[in-house]
């Protein structure tokens, strides 16, 4: 617990899965659209009773433990439409005592949780508790079965809109991976594998990945992409659209475009251009947001977004993760939201002749792999149940510097915390002069810091890259 509160201070405000509350005059009633919100998010989370968060989270008093023990055992029992588990238990803190609640997520078949007083449902989203649009909520409803809106048919749709280079390349290498599939007509292959229905009219699948611009049926199935400068504004502002081949190549060609480079030395004496994202990484992720996305009718209203601003590149598509948990990610073999979509995208390529999905269940370990090869901190997932985010953050790790001698290490830390010459690194340090040398020369070499200046000059300073 006390790594928690540890967190909070330095986060300086609740979060995603803690929430504070005094309890110091009273039952804080508010608690109940928290508990209502952690019940309706994956993963649900955690109300402490006892803490001041206007006052760096110190300890207070609460006004009557057994009361609001009991109090919260009725709560979960009473005031939910569904039947909400909680575990409360007392903590000793600093000779105070925090009540500690663990609130359990709601299986899927059984959300929206809402509250019974009011009829409203609430979801957890940074550090606060949102009521549930009615479209949401009709979000939520449809995720308690399987998935099959990818099959569904496009009434106003027919075979001219399907690209037919796309198709001819689709068809050639279906045919060469199936000796059953190889000797059916044209029609038949595609619906035999799901790009059409009986009718001859295109599925959502077979739009979406071999459509000559599926947005004339769906607007929105597309990808906003746009730079944060420091005023918050929306810069270099695209919006991606036809099939999915062709938005992949299109997204990764303009996060190249916007994204810093920096000319570095590749240890060889060589200089190469360091890009701020690994594209590998970036690809991975666009392509599972075009496959995995929610193609419920509910959803279809929103694009997928990809920020960057600063360090961070942020990737948010609708709808949360399917039939695995944010924690299982990379670990386990993931379910398939859009089974028909994404075995077509198994034997698709884009236009740079790369396959669209290599192989399922590889995305997200391809993912890690890029992002620790490239030192970088490993990426953020945030799954609200209504939309899927990640965030990639191109600072280095501080797990990347388990190979770091101590005075490497004692380097890097003075250097996290604002640019320094050498000599002031000597004298911060307490290394000598050749110690604070051989450090730099190793953290340069492995492009953990930077140099800003020519290696000569008197003025040359140091930073984290």
């Amino acid at each position: 617990m006390t790594n928690i509160i540890a967190q909070l201070k330095r986060e300086g405000n609740d979060n995603r899965w803690y929430e504070v509350k005094k309890g110091e005059r009273g039952f804080p009633e508010s608690i109940i659209e928290t508990f209502c919100a952690f019940a309706n998010t994956p993963g649900g989370g955690t109300i402490i009773v006892g803490l001041d968060e206007d006052h760096f989270f110190e300890s207070v008093k609460i006004y009557n433990t057994k009361d609001c023990m009991q109090r919260l055992a009725n709560l979960g029992r009473n005031l939910f439409t569904q039947v909400v588990e909680l575990e409360p238990e007392i903590i000793n803190i600093n000779h105070f005592q925090l009540i500690v609640c663990e609130v359990t997520e709601m299986h899927k078949t059984l959300k929206p949780v809402k509250i019974k007083k009011n009829k409203k449902a609430y979801i957890r989203q940074y550090d606060g508790d949102y009521t549930l649009s009615s479209l949401e909520e009709q979000q939520f409803i449809a995720e308690r079965g399987h998935q099959t809106f990818d099959e569904t048919e496009i009434e106003k749709s027919d075979l001219k809109d399907l690209d037919s280079k796309l198709v001819k390349e689709y068809l050639a290498t279906v045919r060469r991976n199936s000796t059953i599939l190889k000797n059916l007509s044209d029609e038949d292959v595609l619906y035999r594998t799901g790009v059409i229905t009986r009718k001859q009219k295109l599925t959502f699948a077979g739009a979406f990945a071999l459509g000559i611009y599926p947005q004339q049926f769906f607007p929105n199935y597309s990808i906003q992409c746009y730079v944060k400068d420091r005023n918050a504004r929306a810069i270099n502002s695209r919006n991606f659209s036809g099939p999915i081949p062709t938005m992949i190549d299109d997204v990764i060609s303009w996060v190249k475009n916007n994204m810093k480079t920096e000319i570095i030395e590749d240890g060889t004496g060589h200089l190469i251009n360091k890009e701020q994202f690994p594209l590998l990484a970036i690809r991975e992720l666009v392509a599972n947001s075009l496959i995995h996305r929610d193609l419920n009718p509910i959803t279809m209203i929103q694009a997928i977004h990809l920020v960057i601003q600063n360090d961070k590149l942020t990737l948010t598509n609708p709808g949360g993760l399917y039939g695995i948990t944010v924690d299982e990610l990379g670990t386990i073999p993931s379910k398939t939201r859009n089974l028909t979509l994404s075995t077509i995208c198994q034997n698709i390529k884009t236009t740079t002749d790369k396959r669209v999905v290599e192989k399922l269940g590889t995305g997200i370990p391809n993912v890690l792999n890029e992002v620790k090869r490239n030192r970088m901190e490993t990426p953020k997932f945030i799954d609200s149940g209504l939309q899927f985010t990640v965030i990639l953050d191109s600072q280095p790790t501080e797990a990347t510097l388990v190979d770091l001698t101590k005075n490497e290490k004692t380097i890097y830390l003075l250097l996290r915390k604002e640019t320094l010459s050498r000599s002031d690194l000597e004298k911060l340090s307490g290394l000598t002069a050749r110690q604070v040398r051989y450090a730099l020369d190793n953290l340069l070499d492995n492009h953990i810091i930077k140099r800003e200046g020519a290696p000569t000059s008197k003025n040359v300073n140091y930073r984290i890259r």
